[in-house]
């Protein structure tokens, strides 16, 4: 998934970028990381929590980082997981024959039974998410749109912030 911004006064950052460099990506840095850790924080309050919350103790947000393309003088960032997975939750899966022990860890985890109650639970889950599949949660996307209109903002800031900067030093 991914947001992009594309601001309607590129010309005059890009211009910027190539005068003053330093400067832009100091701001825009800055801007990013903030949307980053937002993002991170929405995401995760939105990820399952499964029996031990591993996938949604995963989500993390990396730092801005430059870029040349396709635009020169972007700035991006990525929040994120390794776990393999995410994919499958956030989208939802079709009819599958899952893997019992996961089932049964959450089980003991959630319900607070013995191992061999929570084998038959897991059973059940398991011939219900063989039959229907599972949900999408949907957790990056719906995290992304809520931090969407404050990055917007905060960018637009950052931007402004350093051509009033450059401005004052020409």
């Amino acid at each position: 998934m991914e947001l992009s911004i594309v601001p309607e006064n590129l010309a005059a950052i890009q211009a910027a970028f190539a005068s003053a460099p330093d400067i832009m990506l100091r701001h825009l840095s800055v801007a990013i990381d903030e949307g980053l850790l937002l993002a991170q924080r929405e995401i995760a309050e939105r990820t399952p929590a499964g029996a031990h919350q591993l996938l949604r103790k995963s989500i993390l947000a990396g730092e801005a980082v430059e870029y040349a393309h396709p635009v020169p003088g972007g700035v991006m960032g990525v929040v994120g997981t390794s776990i393999n997975y995410a994919v499958p939750v956030e989208l939802g899966t079709s009819p599958h024959f899952p893997p019992l022990a996961p089932l049964e860890d959450w089980a003991i985890a959630k319900l607070g039974m013995e191992r061999t109650q929570a084998k038959s639970v897991a059973w059940a889950i398991a011939k219900k998410i063989a039959t229907v599949g599972t949900d999408g949660a949907f957790m990056f996307r719906d995290g992304f749109a809520a931090v969407n209109p404050y990055i917007q903002t905060r960018l637009a800031k950052a931007v402004d912030d350093a051509l009033a900067e450059i401005a004052g030093q020409a």
